[in-house]
C-alpha cells in the first residue's frame, strides 16, 4: 500500500468473491472515513469518488470525479450494484463511492463494456458504471466483528463538498500487488488496526486482462499490470 509517499505492507485478511470485496490490514494509523448504508440513497443522489486512475499515464495525484446515482440497481437490474454516472478508469476499482456527507456509500466495481455495448447496440456507452452497495460491504464486515465495532459513526449532515473531498483525499491509498498466478481477483477495502480508510486500486497480473464478467456485458476495473 502507498500513502503520502510512503509504503506499507497489506495483509488479506478476508475475500468475498461474490461481492468482488475484500479486506486488507495495514499496521500504522490511517484517516478514515465513515460507511453508512447505502438504503437511504435515492435515485439521482450526488456521489463522487477520489482516487488514483491510470497511475502510469495519469500520475500519481489523487484525481476527483463526480457524479450521480443513476439507478438503485446494477446491470440487468443487479440488486447488489447501483449504476453511477461518476467517471471512472481502470484504476478506479476498489475506490469509494461518497455521499454528500462524505460517507461511503458503495466501492466501485465495473463499468460497461465498450465493445459489448457496440455490438448489442451499436452505440457508445457514455459514463455507465457500477458500485457495490456499501450495504453488503456492512455484512461483510459484521462476520469480523473486532472491525466493525471500529468503524467511524456516519455523518449525519451534509458537508461542504469541499470538506468532504478533502477528508477523501486524506483517507485514500495506493493499494499496490505484485504479480501472482495465486493472487484473487478483487476490489479491496483496506482495514487498518484502528479504522477503516478510503481504498483505492488494486493492480493484479495479467490474469486479469481478460477477466470479462456476465458474458462480457461489464468488465473489472483492475485490469493490468504495476512494477515488476
Amino acid at each position: 500500500m502507498e500513502h503520502r509517499g510512503s509504503q506499507f505492507p497489506a495483509k488479506v485478511v478476508k475475500v468475498d468473491a461474490a461481492n468482488d470485496l475484500a479486506l486488507l490490514k495495514v499496521e500504522g494509523r490511517f484517516s478514515a472515513i465513515p460507511v453508512a448504508s447505502s438504503r437511504g440513497i435515492g435515485l439521482g443522489a450526488s456521489v463522487f469518488i477520489v482516487g488514483f486512475p491510470n497511475v502510469m499515464l495519469q500520475g500519481f495525484a489523487p484525481k476527483f470525479g463526480r457524479g450521480e446515482i443513476a439507478s438503485l440497481s446494477g446491470i440487468q437490474d443487479d440488486p447488489k450494484c447501483f449504476q453511477i454516472s461518476v467517471p471512472v478508469q481502470p484504476g478506479n476499482s476498489g475506490g469509494a463511492l461518497i455521499d454528500q456527507r462524505g460517507n461511503a456509500v458503495g466501492i466501485i466495481k465495473a463499468k460497461l463494456s465498450f465493445l459489448a455495448t457496440i455490438a448489442d447496440s451499436g452505440a457508445i456507452p457514455e459514463n455507465v458504471n457500477y458500485a457495490v452497495k456499501s450495504s453488503f460491504l456492512l455484512s461483510f464486515l459484521e462476520a469480523l466483528p473486532e472491525v466493525a465495532t471500529r468503524l467511524k459513526q456516519p455523518n449525519t449532515k451534509d458537508q461542504k463538498l469541499e470538506d468532504a473531498v478533502q477528508e477523501a483525499e486524506l483517507a485514500a491509498v495506493l493499494v499496490l500487488c505484485q504479480e501472482s498466478p495465486k493472487l484473487p481477483i478483487f476490489s479491496a477495502i483496506l482495514a487498518t488496526s484502528t479504522a477503516v480508510v478510503s481504498p483505492e486500486p488494486t493492480y493484479i497480473g495479467e490474469q486479469s486482462i481478460e477477466s470479462v464478467l456476465d458474458d462480457g456485458n461489464f468488465i473489472k476495473l483492475d485490469a493490468g499490470r504495476f512494477g515488476k
